[in-house]
């Protein structure tokens, strides 16, 4: 009894999951303390927009992905390790307190890259320095995660070491600053991959709560460009036009919203599962999403400044076209629509390769099902009359595939038409963000359609081809899932793209 006073201070730590676990994993959420501890992202998020707002150059947008990058790695580096391995208990928890009080350090120093440059990289020094504790922990408690410990905390005192050159009394110049720090974030970005290509130290992520971290990650991002909205001042001149104008960004970025998350990967086709490769492009592809949606929130935060006056200098001109507010605002929205399709790439997009058995993921779940050992002899068992339904699902997947890599480039256009007509004063702000919320409008709408039809084609093909698979369905206690399984193998047959994209939407619109 005596000792029961400790064990509610500390517990040991203990894996979540392992490759032994035969493939099924326990439905896991964000818990109240890890979304508690978000609100210090949002709060880091703010400040690095704020970076290129002060400076919108090329210096200014480095900067806020420098910043932004090094925010990023270190809540994905956090959230790996909460998702491999259990650190509970009070302990545990006022050491997550500890490492968010750096983020916090990193935050008030990202608010003037020059000036506050020592009280970044201290505050980094703070984050790291709580990595390599937690780090320790796990090596001495659990000697199957050895490896994953002395590799991660390796590469951590590495970044930590860097750290502590840039906050050293000695007050590194700020070129030395940017320097060692974008040595830090190249570092950050490559701990991923440097742990997957190591077997010994490949603990397995948890797809669903990895999916759902990086998900409310996305929104955070989303809603700096509300707040970007809501909170530029009223000017003077002309507030009905700078209304407007806060309406049609939000249109803009419900648009991005419904893009992001109208299209939800089924569990077994995610890219966490496929393999290593799809899954660390998975992982980058939402930092390389994440920095466009945060650039389109400073690009939508200079617009609604041109009206009242702010730090862009328009408020005299009630809205004044900017040609630099214009390419932030369409680059990085063009940038974001192209990404979304990528990360869905990652999960639906057949790619060619030799047929053979699909190896373990190295990223999340556990074995991968075994896909292309069924793919060949499916192919065979294809009824004839299901072939025209599934050659129009694959003509459909590339006409939606095409759509997808084609229409955002218009974004890329915007800025050259809208630079020809601002010159004579004849554009105004309220008219860019006009342009740019029916292309995201006139995206969603067709992209919808697209979507419902391969989704009737999919069933249609489904249906076609799921005929003979009921005939193993009279087994004994599993005979109807042997049925399922073949069905499912008849439509993998002809296209594993289109049952991959089949249960997506399945999932989506049920």
């Amino acid at each position: 009894m005596a000792s029961l006073p400790l064990r509610r201070l500390i517990a040991a730590p203990h894996l979540l999951q392992d490759w032994c676990d035969g493939g099924e994993q326990e439905e896991r959420h964000a818990d109240w303390t890890e979304l508690f501890f978000d609100l210090f992202v949002v709060a880091a998020v703010s400040a690095t927009v704020h970076l290129f707002t002060a400076d919108p150059t090329w210096r200014g947008a480095g900067r806020m992905l420098l910043y932004l990058g090094l925010f990023h790695f270190t809540w994905t580096s956090n959230t790996h390790l909460m998702t491999r391995i259990h650190m509970g208990r009070l302990a545990f928890d006022a050491l997550r307190l500890l490492r968010h009080l750096g983020v916090l350090g990193m935050t008030l120093g990202a608010q003037d890259f020059g000036r506050h440059r020592r009280l970044f990289a201290g505050s980094y020094l703070l984050v790291r320095a709580v990595s390599l504790l937690c780090f320790a922990a796990v090596w001495a408690a659990l000697p199957r995660a050895r490896a994953y410990a002395a590799l991660s905390a390796l590469l951590h005192a590495t970044m930590a070491a860097l750290a502590l050159a840039a906050a050293a009394g000695g007050a590194p110049s700020v070129a030395a600053h940017t320097a060692l720090m974008g040595a830090v974030l190249a570092l950050e970005a490559a701990a991923p991959a440097v742990v997957v290509a190591v077997p010994a130290a490949n603990l397995p992520l948890h797809v669903g709560h990895i999916d759902e971290r990086l998900g409310l990650l996305q929104i955070i991002y989303l809603g700096e460009s509300i707040v970007a909205i809501a909170t530029s001042p009223l000017g003077s001149d002309s507030p009905a036009l700078q209304v407007l104008g806060a309406g049609l960004g939000a249109v803009v970025v419900w648009a991005l919203f419904l893009s992001i998350y109208h299209l939800e990967a089924s569990e077994h086709r995610h890219a966490l599962r496929q393999s290593k490769l799809r899954g660390l492009a998975f992982l980058y592809l939402h930092a390389a999403l994440g920095a466009a949606l945060n650039t389109s929130g400073a690009g939508l935060l200079m617009a609604l400044e041109t009206y009242s006056g702010g730090k862009q200098g328009g408020g005299e001109h009630g809205g004044e076209y900017l040609p630099h507010v214009a390419w932030t605002l369409c680059a990085s929205y063009g940038a974001a629509l192209h990404l979304i399709a990528a990360v869905r790439a990652t999960h639906y997009l057949k790619l060619p390769r030799r047929p053979r058995g699909r190896r373990r993921s190295g990223l999340g779940g556990a074995a991968a099902r075994a896909g292309a050992a069924r793919g060949g002899a499916a192919a065979k068992m294809l009824p004839p009359e299901a072939a025209p339904a599934a050659h129009r699902v694959r003509g459909r997947l590339w006409a939606w595939w095409a759509f997808a890599g084609l229409w955002p480039c218009v974004a890329y256009v915007l800025p050259f038409a809208a630079n020809a007509a601002g010159t004579g004063g004849s554009l105004r702000t309220t008219g860019l963000l006009g342009c740019i919320a029916a292309h995201a409008l006139a995206y969603v709408l067709v992209e919808a359609v697209m979507s419902h039809a391969v989704a009737s084609e999919v069933e249609g093909a489904i249906d076609q081809g799921g005929d003979g698979g009921g005939e193993g369905g009279g087994g004994e206690g599993g005979g109807g899932e042997a049925g399922v399984e073949e069905r499912q193998a008849r439509c993998g047959g002809a296209d594993d793209g289109a049952r991959s994209v089949a249960e997506g939407f399945g999932a989506a619109m049920a």
